[in-house]
């Protein structure tokens, strides 16, 4: 059960044991464990290199006698296993955790079948989370109708994707749902996802990597915002598609999870004006002097948020997968397609120069310290960097980097080969009692990157909090009937529109974010 793989961005490529063509990877025959304990052994190794370089250059050793053109290799496919590794082992969490859900919650509606109909007790949990339905229903009349309800809706969204593809897979009971909601026909929908409120409350509970706990806390969140949404906009599109498409979206982790994200109902130019009056201050009154009636303006800013389209690219669905049942789908695709999107913008956030795109931070910084080519890992360096950054910014500052990145840092040592940086549970100590939070987004250039030049920026540190991103809330899907007839798949695209700019004044000495450039 499974998605196949697409493009290079594509989350689609959920696990090994989600994958529907043919090609193997080498790596991808692991399991779970293999694939940790690889991991384990590899950074052993990275740390045990490490160590014999620091024990050489304790001993005067310089040139290629400290570092050979076989350690740099070494190095060099150490650190890209290390990158591979992380990225299986996250990409196979998420899809165990997601069959999980899929399975526990097909498991739950199944015992709720009653006389050949879902007809759930308040004792119930409702599928997908860890509430009651006695927590949201005053009695069982209410409980039945909205979980009849999302059932059809499930059953209405199943069949509007096997229309095309696979319309042999369309029952009775789909067209009886199709009937009841009214559904109309196209190869277009439009939803809306959760407001604003419930997004801010979405971002607290999943914060960065969120657990699966903590994934299905946010479906609880999401069902007890529904009840109330539902009852006022006659929209046929399952929740579990939105709640999934919203998860997966907000859960991505990276920087955009800790931007200051606003979610609006329209499209419209939204003005974000604030004041930079870092270089004024006042003065003690002195009557015996003249008041200066010039005084000092403060910088006045209006930075203007409009919405750039993004997509997720073709998601293609084979036909051996459309015949999953209708809840699998909706919630796959909106996992998939979610996750997608956040990619998308992540890319932008990091790198935008906002000229017809978003104001990335990496464009929007400016230069804190910069490094060599020959040597862009050091301690000094980072600490540098991380005081760059005035006090205000600095004490709501995270660091950013690439993973592999964050590895050659990690893997630094003292002539008593202990690890100059404790790095774990989204924190990196770079000295006694004195730690930052960081983020690894993989859309920095990393340290060890063969095409690593001059004008590189490999780490980012300072208050991303100054980074506005403004969602817009309409999610949009298309599904295109003939795109891949030949392969029997069926393809989706999503849309959402979003823009995000950094809060900063001319003023280079207080800007919010700096980075480390190569020279």
């Amino acid at each position: 059960m499974g998605f196949p793989d697409t493009h290079d961005f594509a989350i689609l490529r959920l696990s090994p044991k989600l994958r529907l063509d043919n090609s193997v990877n080498p790596e991808q025959k692991m399991t779970l464990q293999e694939m940790r304990e690889a991991l384990q052994t590899k950074q052993g190794e990275l740390s045990q290199l490490g160590t014999q370089v620091e024990e050489r250059r304790s001993s005067g050793k310089t040139g290629a006698e400290l570092w050979s053109e076989g350690e740099q290799a070494q190095y060099d496919g150490l650190t890209a296993e290390i990158a591979d590794l992380q990225s299986n082992i996250e990409a196979e969490e998420r899809a165990d955790s997601l069959k999980n859900h899929l399975a526990r919650t097909n498991e739950q509606r199944s015992q709720q079948q009653r006389n050949g109909r879902l007809d759930p007790r308040l004792s119930d949990e409702i599928p997908g989370t860890d509430i009651e339905y006695g927590e949201l229903h005053r009695d069982r009349d209410s409980a039945r109708f909205s979980a009849r309800r999302e059932e059809q809706r499930c059953l209405a969204l199943h069949a509007w994707a096997c229309e095309s593809r696979a319309a042999n897979l369309i029952t009775d009971a789909h067209r009886q749902a199709i009937h009841d909601l009214q559904v109309q026909p196209s190869s277009h929908i439009e939803t809306l996802g959760a407001d604003n409120q419930t997004v801010q409350q979405l971002r607290q509970i999943l914060g960065s990597n969120p657990t699966p706990e903590q994934r299905s806390s946010a479906r609880s969140q999401l069902e007890r915002r529904s009840i109330g949404y539902d009852a006022n906009y006659q929209d046929w599109v399952p929740t579990a598609f939105r709640d999934a498409f919203e998860i997966a979206f907000h859960g991505f982790g990276g920087v955009l999870s800790i931007c200051d994200l606003m979610v609006t109902d329209s499209a419209d130019q939204l003005p974000w004006p604030f004041a930079d009056d870092y270089a004024n201050e006042g003065h003690q009154v002195d009557e015996s002097v003249d008041e200066d009636l010039a005084g000092a303006d403060a910088e006045m800013l209006v930075p203007k948020l409009g919405a750039y389209d993004f997509t997720s690219g073709f998601a293609r669905i084979s036909k051996a997968l459309l015949a999953n049942s209708p809840f699998d789908i909706a919630t796959m695709l909106g996992t998939a397609l979610g996750e997608r999107i956040a990619k998308a913008i992540e890319r932008k956030l990091t790198a935008g120069n906002r000229t017809d795109t978003l104001g990335g931070y990496m464009h929007r910084g400016v230069q804190g310290a910069t490094v060599p080519v020959a040597s862009p890992v050091a301690l000094t360096k980072l600490q540098e960097l991380i005081w760059s950054v005035i006090t205000e910014h600095r004490d709501a500052g995270t660091l950013v980097m690439h993973d592999q990145t964050l590895a050659a840092f990690a893997s630094l040592t003292d002539s008593n080969n202990q690890p100059l940086l404790a790095i774990g549970n989204g924190r990196l100590q770079y000295a006694k009692d004195v730690a930052v939070p960081y983020r690894v987004s993989n859309y920095l250039t990393a340290s060890n990157d063969a095409g690593l030049a001059a004008g590189n920026k490999i780490v980012a540190f300072g208050n991303f909090n100054q980074m506005k991103v403004r969602v817009v809330r309409q999610i949009r899907l298309e599904r295109f009937n003939e795109k891949f007839a030949e392969r029997h798949q069926a393809a989706f695209m999503a849309n959402r529109s979003c823009d995000a700019d950094m809060l900063r004044g001319t003023e280079t000495a207080n800007c919010p974010v700096k980075f480390i450039e190569v020279v």
